[in-house]
């Protein structure tokens, strides 16, 4: 149940991190996008402004995801790590005297 755990604080924590870099990414990347080239805007702003709504929702998973699977993958590194220690798993002998 530990590592069950431990996997679940890796894997979340990794999806939160993917969620807070792409909406701080996405404040500034996706109105760029979405701007006029030069001039007034000829476009529906309705329609516009769905797009835009839906495209960062969209990002905001798309770094959800990536950022659980990053820490999924950190998990596994940290759980070999853990393993290659001499004696972490092994208890000690007691001291005799």
């Amino acid at each position: 149940m530990n590592r069950f755990r431990s996997l679940l604080n890796f894997v979340f924590g990794g999806a939160l991190l993917g969620g807070v870099s792409a909406a701080l990414v996405g404040q500034r990347s996706i109105p760029w996008y979405y701007q006029p080239a030069e001039g007034a805007a000829q476009c529906s702003c309705r329609i516009t402004s769905t797009g835009v709504a839906n495209s960062m929702v969209y990002w905001e998973g798309i770094g959800l995801l990536c950022g659980a699977v990053a820490g999924l993958i950190a998990y596994i590194f940290f759980l070999r790590l853990l393993r290659k220690r001499p004696g972490a798993d092994e208890p000690r002998p007691a001291k005799a005297g």
